[in-house]
């Protein structure tokens, strides 16, 4: 798993794992989409 290799060099990261398929729970107002994603996206792009 990524998780483990990262780990294991050394390397600062977070990893979080949950059931279901890579698109369960992906849309909605308590979705990933935009509980995680957009968020995350929001802190580290910068928009001109």
């Amino acid at each position: 798993m990524l998780d483990t290799e990262l780990s294991a060099y050394g390397i600062t990261h977070s990893a979080e794992g949950y059931e279901g398929t890579h698109g369960s729970g992906m849309m909605g107002p308590n979705g990933r989409m935009y509980q995680k994603m957009l968020p995350f996206f929001n802190r580290l792009l910068k928009f001109e």
